[in-house]
């Protein structure tokens, strides 16, 4: 009988993903400890501390805590949750400004991304550069994968380093993997559809919830806004289509909103350190 009044780990771990969510911190710091006495080295538990220590500002506890989760990370049940705990370490540099690190960290995530691509060439920049996005999505498709998020997330720290280049790189990559999977997913709806236009596609898009939660969640409007920015910064006027096409498709957020006044007043992003 007192065996079977044993809480197992699997269960103390949901209990304290469901207090972090309710915000209740002090409490799912004891349940994920609980579950590491009941599992010891459980990289479950040990990712649920990295989160809970990460909320309440301690971020040198919660790196130990997610590095510790990573020593054991071919426990995970679900093994892409590796691929989480390392977006959390990059999130804890990026609060600390170092950014140094942050790069460091988002630069592994794409090297060690499966899914290998080269859109360096001559082509798809020229494409992209001369005859806008349009031609570029029908030319090219990728699929998204783990590392989709760090391109976007790496374009925006190079704007902001004044390395514009590398930026437009990235974010040529991240926006062609996101947008795959919308033209995908409207093609899987509408089977006769054949793109031809970023905001036709985008208003089909609109009819259906599952694309609009997608495009709530995704970064592809933010990773947009900074291709622009990364092609502005080389004085490159192809950040005109880009900018003219976010209000369309974005047209009561923040990005597009961003697009539009730079329509009015172009400048390049604020250096986030500035030269001297």
């Amino acid at each position: 009988m007192a065996a079977q009044s044993v809480e197992p780990a699997w269960l103390a771990i949901a209990r304290a993903d469901r207090l972090i969510d309710q915000g209740e911190f002090g409490g799912a710091i004891r349940a994920f400890r609980r579950a590491l006495d009941l599992s010891p080295d459980d990289p479950a538990a040990l990712y649920g501390l990295g989160r809970a220590y990460r909320a309440v500002g301690d971020l040198d506890v919660a790196e130990d805590y997610f590095r510790r989760a990573l020593d054991h990370q071919e426990r995970f049940e679900v093994a892409d949750t590796r691929l989480l705990v390392r977006y959390e370490i990059a999130a804890l540099y990026r609060i600390r400004r170092d950014f140094a690190r942050y790069e460091q960290e988002l630069v592994s995530l794409v090297e060690d991304d499966p899914v290998t691509v080269d859109l360096t060439g001559v082509s798809a920049q020229r494409t992209l550069a001369d005859h806008g996005l349009d031609r570029f999505l029908v030319l090219y498709r990728l699929p998204e994968s783990g590392a989709t998020a760090a391109r976007g997330m790496l374009a925006e720290l190079l704007v902001g380093l004044g390395r514009y280049h590398a930026a437009a790189e990235h974010a040529t990559v991240a926006v062609l993997q996101a947008m795959t999977t919308v033209i995908e997913a409207v093609i899987r709806r509408d089977p006769t559809f054949e793109f031809a236009a970023v905001v036709d596609v985008m208003e089909r898009a609109s009819r259906y919830p599952e694309l609009r939660e997608y495009l709530e969640e995704s970064r592809l409007f933010r990773d947009l806004y900074y291709l622009a920015a990364a092609l502005w910064g080389e004085r490159n006027r192809a950040a005109f289509e880009l900018w003219r096409v976010l209000p369309e498709i974005d047209p009561d957020g923040a990005w597009g909103d961003r697009a539009g006044r730079q329509l009015a007043d172009p400048h390049p992003e604020p250096l986030l350190v500035p030269t001297r």
